[in-house]
C-alpha cells in the first residue's frame, strides 16, 4: 500500500473581477434546461452554480503556474475529483463579484496527484458571497483509483427518492462549454478524449453536478435558489454523451442535510457521497 504525502501551499493568486450580467446568467440556466422563473423574471437571481463556474478563471491561473505543473503532472491526464460550494449570501444578476484563488495543497496518492484549490468570492462591499473548493486529480501513467480513505462513510441511498431522470444530448458538451467558458478538449474533441484513455468525449463534471443541483432544488426547496447553503459531490465515473442519468436524494436522519447521488443507465454512480444543505435544515 502506497502512503500518501501531502504538501501544504496556501498560495494566493491575483484576484479578478467578474460581472454576473443578465445574458451570462440566463445562458447558463438555459444550458441546463433550467427554466426556473427566479432567473428570468422579478429580482433576477443568479443561478447558484454559476458562482462556482466563475472560479474557473482562477483555476486556470493556478494550472498555468510552472511550479504547480512541475509537481502536479500532465494536464491531459487531469480529472475533476470533488467540488464543494458554500453560499453565504445571494447576489443578483448584473452585480460584480471579486474572486481570489488559492492553491491549498498537492498530495501524492500513489496513483496520481490530488490538488486542492479554493476560491473566495466577495461582493463590492468585500462581504463573502461564496466559498468554492475544487479538487483535481492528475493520473499517473499507470491507471489507478483515487485514494478516498479520508472521506466520511457513504450513506445508503437504496431507499432514496428518485428525483429526476434526464438524457445527456449529443450536443450538451458544446452547449455547456459556451455557457461556462470551459473548452477542455476532453469534452469537445473525440480523438483527444480517446488519446488520453477515455471511451470518447465526456460531459463536464460541473455540468452533471449543476443538473443535479437544479433537480434537487426543485424537489426539496421549492425551486428557491436562496435556500441553498452548501453543496458537495465526488465525481466517480465519466459521463458520456447519450447516457441517461438518475438523481436520487433523501433527508439524512442523523445529519442536518440531504444526501444524494447520480447514477448512469447501468446503475453505476457518476456522482457519489453528495450532500445538499438548505437554510431550513
Amino acid at each position: 500500500m502506497t502512503v500518501s504525502t501531502k504538501k501544504e501551499f496556501n498560495k494566493r493568486y491575483e484576484p479578478y473581477a467578474s460581472t454576473l450580467d443578465v445574458a451570462k446568467c440566463q445562458r447558463f440556466a438555459q444550458a441546463l434546461s433550467d427554466d426556473n422563473p427566479h432567473y428570468f423574471t422579478g429580482e433576477l437571481k443568479v443561478p447558484p452554480m454559476l458562482l462556482a463556474v466563475e472560479s474557473l478563471q482562477g483555476i486556470l491561473q493556478i494550472l498555468q503556474d510552472p511550479e504547480v505543473l512541475a509537481q502536479a503532472g500532465d494536464l491531459a491526464r487531469m480529472l475533476h475529483a470533488e467540488e464543494s460550494i458554500v453560499w453565504h449570501q445571494s447576489v443578483r444578476q448584473g452585480e460584480r463579484v471579486d474572486i481570489e484563488s488559492l492553491l491549498v495543497s498537492i498530495e501524492d496518492k500513489g496513483s496520481g496527484n490530488l490538488l486542492e484549490l479554493k476560491a473566495n468570492i466577495t461582493d463590492s462591499t468585500k462581504s463573502l458571497v461564496a466559498e468554492v473548493m475544487t479538487t483535481l486529480f492528475f493520473r499517473h501513467l499507470k491507471p489507478g483509483k483515487i485514494d478516498r480513505s479520508g472521506i466520511a462513510h457513504p450513506v445508503d441511498l437504496t431507499q432514496a427518492e428518485r428525483v429526476e431522470d434526464w438524457l445527456v444530448p449529443e450536443n450538451q458538451t458544446q452547449i455547456y462549454a459556451e455557457a461556462s467558458g470551459d473548452y477542455n478538449p476532453i469534452h469537445l474533441d473525440e480523438n483527444f478524449a480517446k488519446a488520453v484513455g477515455l471511451d470518447g468525449r465526456i460531459l463536464h463534471g460541473m455540468c452533471t453536478l449543476s443538473f443535479a443541483q437544479r433537480s434537487l432544488l426543485q424537489h426539496f426547496a421549492n425551486n428557491d435558489p436562496e435556500q441553498l447553503v452548501g453543496f458537495y459531490g465526488q465525481f466517480s465515473r465519466p459521463v458520456y454523451l447519450g447516457d441517461t442519468l438518475t438523481c436520487r436524494g433523501m433527508a439524512e436522519p442523523q445529519a442536518p442535510h440531504y444526501a444524494f447521488d447520480v447514477l448512469n443507465q447501468h446503475g453505476k454512480a457518476v456522482i457519489k457521497n453528495g450532500t445538499l444543505r438548505l437554510k431550513s435544515d
